[in-house]
C-alpha cells in the first residue's frame, strides 16, 4: 500500500497522515525495532499498554522524557481545567492590580491633604507671628475647609483671591 492510498482509506490527506505517524506513534515504532534486546519492550502487553496511553493521550514510555512533554501531554488531556485554571490566575492577577492602583491613589489623595494641612498650619503660624490676625483668622477658616474638601489651602487661597 501506498501512503496516498491509506490517506484515501482514512480520509485525510497524505500530509496530515505522515504527520499524525510521526511523534509518538513514531517513537513506539521505534521501540519495537530496536536492535538490543533491552531497550525493546518486554512483552507484547508492555506494548499494548504503550498503545493505549497513546489513544487515551497520555504520556507513553517509548518516548524521551521531558518536563514539556509531559506537561504538553497534560494540558491536552485536560484543556478545559487549564483554561479555568488561567482565566482564574488572570483575574486575580487584574484584582491584584487594580487593588494596587487603588491604594497607590488613595495614598497619593492621604499625602497631598496632609500636605495641604500643613501648609495651612504653616500659613496660620505665619500670620499669627507677624500678629497679623485678621489674615490669621482666614488662614484659619482656609485651614478648617482642607480636610473637608480635600484642597490644599494654598488653592483656597488662590480661588479666595481670583
Amino acid at each position: 500500500m501506498t501512503l496516498p492510498s491509506i490517506a484515501a482509506n482514512r480520509d485525510t490527506e497524505p500530509a496530515r497522515l505522515s504527520k499524525e505517524v510521526r511523534g509518538e506513534l513514531d517513537w513506539i515504532v521505534m521501540k519495537c525495532l530496536e536492535k538490543d534486546r533491552n531497550r525493546r519492550y518486554a512483552t507484547a502487553g508492555a506494548l499494548a499498554i504503550d498503545l493505549q496511553h497513546y489513544l487515551n493521550d497520555e504520556p507513553v514510555t517509548a518516548c524521551p522524557p521531558s518536563a514539556a512533554y509531559r506537561l504538553r501531554k497534560f494540558v491536552r488531556r485536560n484543556r478545559t481545567a487549564v483554561a479555568s485554571a488561567a482565566t482564574i490566575v488572570f483575574v486575580m492577577m487584574l484584582l491584584g492590580t487594580g487593588a494596587g492602583w487603588a491604594m497607590r491613589s488613595r495614598s497619593m489623595r492621604q499625602a497631598a491633604l496632609e500636605q495641604g494641612v500643613r501648609a495651612a498650619i504653616d500659613e496660620v503660624q505665619d500670620w499669627h507671628g507677624r500678629e497679623n490676625w485678621t489674615e490669621a483668622l482666614a488662614a484659619d477658616k482656609r485651614a478648617e475647609r482642607v480636610p473637608a474638601d480635600g484642597t490644599p489651602a494654598i488653592e483656597v487661597e488662590r480661588s479666595v483671591l481670583q
